[in-house]
């Protein structure tokens, strides 16, 4: 069965363009051409696509505020469409903050020597988010908040894949401008999108946020975002690493490259992996476990796609599952330190696995 796409642009060119991608698309079927954000809107409603391309910048109601609203009234999957420049990437991901899932890069023209390759790439990237079960947020449910001993860290590590950058923005947004360790984060994106997500980060939250170089040191406070195209590890001296290497499991970088390195930090790092498909960063945090780290993974109901942590869970590889909105107190409290640099209590709220007291 095709999956039916919702194109919308303002551009004639653009909605040509873009109609030969999906038409070409293996299993897909363009089922409507909106030419604005109302039109947008107004199909998704009508003709009940399984997924939609939408443009972020339109006359009247852009992508952003017709993502919003697609989002409010017939919950889908959006997926934004964008040049690579800096303006369109910035809005690309106030997109994603709206509630599309995931950005790509505007295809090339019919005869160019990339466009059969970029093709395959949509239709796949399409299959795959027209699958995702969009929910309604429920309103938190009061929990008993266990009190738990967690050991101050020297490193946070986070992986994520699809809705990462929403999620990560509501992380990052919620933590505190003094704190006192490094963050560093893989999040699988679309090649030339890296920059435009450091860039939108850093304007979620007080704590620096950039895209990691090779051989730089880890600061407090740090937020340092993977290159796409390069694996990053970090030295149990806060040194960055960035290295070229082949995909693992597909990814580049991967977040499994990153918690491997982190597993050398035992009982002093972090590591936290969030919503996405397929099984990125399982191995790592197996590995991350076994050294006496602690781990947490993003619940079920809070994930836009739950397999990331679920494979995680299962491997036997978790900690804690916590609500995403639960997640940046947790951080906040495991880098917090004590002047005698021990361990504290600290309330924690959400259901708790086995979590460990180094």
């Amino acid at each position: 069965m095709s999956v039916r796409v919702l194109l919308a642009d303002d551009s004639a060119v653009a909605r040509t363009l873009l109609s030969a991608v999906i038409e070409r698309g293996e299993g897909l079927e363009l089922v409507g051409a909106a030419r604005n954000g109302l039109e947008a809107v107004e199909m998704a409603e009508r003709l009940a696509p399984d997924v939609v391309v939408m443009d972020v910048q339109m006359p009247g109601l852009d992508g952003i505020a017709a993502t919003r609203e697609i989002m409010r009234r017939t919950p889908r999957p959006v997926v934004i469409v964008s040049s690579l420049d800096a303006r369109d990437s910035k809005l690309a991901f106030d997109a994603i903050a709206a509630g599309a899932l995931a950005v790509q890069a505007k295809p090339p023209p019919p005869g160019a020597p990339e466009f059969e390759a970029t093709t395959r790439r949509f239709a796949e990237s399409l299959r795959s988010l027209a699958a995702v079960q969009l929910r309604r947020s429920a309103p938190a449910q009061p929990q008993r908040s266990p009190t738990l001993a967690v050991t101050a860290v020297d490193l946070v590590a986070i992986g994520a894949s699809t809705g990462g950058p929403a999620a990560l923005g509501r992380i990052l947004g919620a933590l505190p401008a003094d704190l006192g360790t490094p963050i560093v984060i893989v999040q699988h994106i679309v090649d030339g999108f890296d920059r435009g997500l450091a860039a939108w980060l850093d304007t979620q939250t007080p704590l620096r946020v950039a895209l990691a170089t090779d051989g730089q040191r880890a600061q407090p406070g740090d937020v340092l975002i993977a290159p796409s195209g390069s694996h990053m590890a970090v030295r149990p001296s806060l040194t960055v690493r960035i290295e070229r290497g082949p995909p693992i499991g597909g990814h580049r970088p991967a977040a499994t490259h990153l918690f491997h390195s982190v597993a050398a930090f035992g009982p002093r790092a972090l590591s936290v992996i969030l919503t996405g498909m397929g099984a990125d960063g399982v191995p790592g945090l197996v590995a991350v476990k076994a050294r006496g780290g602690t781990v947490i993974a993003q619940d079920g109901p809070s994930c836009v796609i739950h397999g990331m942590p679920r494979k995680a869970v299962r491997a036997g590889a978790v900690d804690r599952e916590l609500p995403l909105d639960e997640i940046a107190s947790a951080i906040a409290a495991a880098t917090a330190r004590r002047p005698d640099g021990v361990s504290r209590a600290v309330s924690s709220p959400g259901p708790v696995n086995a979590l460990r007291h180094p």
